[in-house]
């Protein structure tokens, strides 16, 4: 290395490194700022509605006193009747044969906090006995509301949920809750009380006229299998007699997925006529998933199943599916007629990059367990090929992210200073080329020799002029983007409602690291990447043309 590259190390050091690590020191502070700025949403959301709530609950205690009196004169009025009479006026309906059928009509369904805010309008649906049906959307269609409503954890606003033609409201709480049983998202849907992991799995039967006592090994362990809990099981020292704890102070704590996986064992074990499955297994791994959902399909089998879920790899062509968005329902069909309807369905599949054809779901959950584990070299060409969104992604993407870009005209003209940055290297050597000819050739051509001089130190100094302008355009536009994006990003963020950022894959730490650290390789993917691309294109595409040009003039015929 020469004492001028030393030199120029030297000065780069010197005037670089403090910019980088300035540059560091923001980034770093940027990002704690935002962190604790999104740990805090939540909080100041849940004091912006104390005054609303307590606007609320005034006006219903107001209308509560004045109906006070009213009250107790029924009261008095009721306790001089029999007791016998009064629970027979009191009983509920106890539909018999129970069929398991149900039915929305034209409900919807606002938050009592949020009444000028319809979360659900006008859904109608019919979810027929003994059969699987599907409630599908993306996030944000309120999905999971609905599967609250269908468990019985809300009351539609307007509109009702009919159970075997009967309205719910006047169906007996006791026996719906034998019949129906629901697996919600999240650890709500699987409390963990202190006592062994047996134990856990055996109070599914409580409430269902049987004691959890009663239930023996052989079926907790069952239901364990069922729910792919067995290996972890097994795994542990003691086993079955692990004990668990939800507080922390004493036994084992269970992970999300783990949870999930626990509500699916109690829900084998009381076995129920309607399954309710609300984005039961969001926490789990694809591979686990997969299985399970098969295990589901073969204990379920004639039985009514409603699956709520965003996971459309899992639906078969025989399977009838509901597709929400926003509150309503957009589109629903047979799964086979929904993928080639063209709609929302048929955009979700591609998301998915599920191919769309006569072999739609020709595999199985072990075939894409296997698939996953292989690495992407050994996956078969003829896989590769089988999308045919495959191609498509890359313009997909450019549609998606043209509109964002500011300055487009600025951004445009850095890429085409890459392409005459890239095509000066052929052109270069081609220069210094001719002027190593002339000067082998006895240097006898002066005038020669000193035009081609002239033009390889004109053209190095283009290169060089070149380089730093694309440098500066292609950086100045990239963190320009850049900064958009993260402000697109930070204000949706802030328009969220506070049950997004109670979701535990909505932490703060999530949308910092997306915000923060993405966007710097988005930034590195645009000013560094795609310029070296494109240079890297033309420098091919005028080395290309220059050779077949000289091949061509080579074999041409000479008079």
């Amino acid at each position: 290395m020469s004492d001028s590259d030393l030199h120029l190390i030297g000065l780069s050091d010197e005037y670089a490194q403090p910019l980088l690590a300035r540059e560091r020191t923001f980034t770093a502070n940027a990002a704690t700022v935002m962190e604790r700025a999104v740990s805090a949403i939540a909080t100041v959301k849940a004091f912006n509605a104390a005054i609303h709530e307590t606007r609320v609950l005034s006006g219903v205690l107001g209308h509560g006193k004045v109906a006070a009196a009213g009250l107790a004169g029924m009261i008095s009025g009721a306790q001089q009747t029999s007791s016998k009479r009064r629970r027979q006026e009191l009983r509920k309906l106890q539909p018999k044969p129970f069929n398991g059928e149900l039915s929305l009509m034209d409900m919807s369904f606002t938050y009592p906090a949020r009444p000028d805010f319809q979360v659900l309008r006008n859904v109608s649906m019919y979810l027929p006995a003994h059969e699987t049906t599907y409630i599908i959307g993306s996030s944000g269609s309120r999905k999971l509301t609905l599967g609250a409503i269908l468990m019985g954890a809300y009351t539609p606003t307007s509109g009702c949920v009919l159970l075997d033609e009967q309205d719910v409201r006047y169906i007996d709480t006791a026996y719906m809750s034998h019949h129906i049983t629901g697996v919600a998202q999240g650890a709500a849907s699987a409390p963990v009380f202190p006592g062994s992991l047996h134990e856990n799995v055996a109070l599914a039967t409580v409430g269902r006229g049987r004691h959890s006592k009663d239930v023996s090994r052989g079926e907790v362990e069952e239901a364990c299998r069922v729910a792919m809990l067995e290996s972890w099981i097994l795994g542990l020292d003691q086993g079955y007699d692990t004990l668990l704890s939800g507080t922390g102070a004493e036994g084992i704590q269970l992970s999300s997925g783990q949870r999930q996986r626990l509500a699916l064992a109690r829900a084998w074990i009381q076995d129920p006529d309607v399954l309710i499955l609300n984005e039961a297994t969001s926490a789990l791994d694809p591979p686990i998933r997969s299985l399970i959902m098969a295990v589901i399909r073969r204990w379920r089998h004639n039985r009514t199943t409603i699956i709520i879920t965003h996971d459309i790899t899992t639906i078969e062509e025989q399977d009838f599916v509901y597709v929400m968005r926003n509150g309503s329902v957009i589109e629903q069909g047979f799964q086979s007629d929904l993928a080639q309807a063209g709609g929302e369905f048929t955009r979700m599949l591609r998301i998915s990059g599920i191919f769309i054809g006569d072999d739609l779901h020709e595999y199985d959950a072990v075939a894409e367990i296997l698939a996953a584990e292989d690495d992407d070299e050994h996956e078969p060409a003829e896989y590769r090929c089988t999308n045919p969104f495959a191609m498509q992604w890359p313009f997909a993407l450019l549609r998606a992210v043209y509109p964002t870009i500011p300055a487009k005209p600025f951004a445009f003209s850095g890429l085409v200073i890459c392409l005459l940055s890239g095509a000066m290297t052929p052109v270069f050597s081609f220069l210094l080329s001719r002027l190593i000819v002339l000067v082998s050739a006895g240097g006898s051509d002066a005038s020669s020799i000193n035009s081609y001089s002239g033009l390889v130190l004109g053209v190095a100094a283009l290169d060089g002029l070149l380089l730093g302008s694309k440098f500066f355009v292609m950086e100045t536009s990239a963190t320009c983007w850049v900064t958009r994006l993260r402000d697109m990003a930070f204000s949706r963020i802030l328009r969220q409602d506070k049950s997004w950022f109670d979701c535990p894959e909505n932490g703060a730490s999530r949308p910092t690291q997306v915000i923060v650290k993405d966007g710097d390789d988005a930034r590195t993917l645009f000013a560094v990447v795609v310029s070296q691309i494109v240079a890297v294109g033309a420098m091919m595409t005028v080395g290309l043309i220059w050779a077949m040009a000289w091949e061509c003039a080579l074999h041409a015929p000479r008079n």
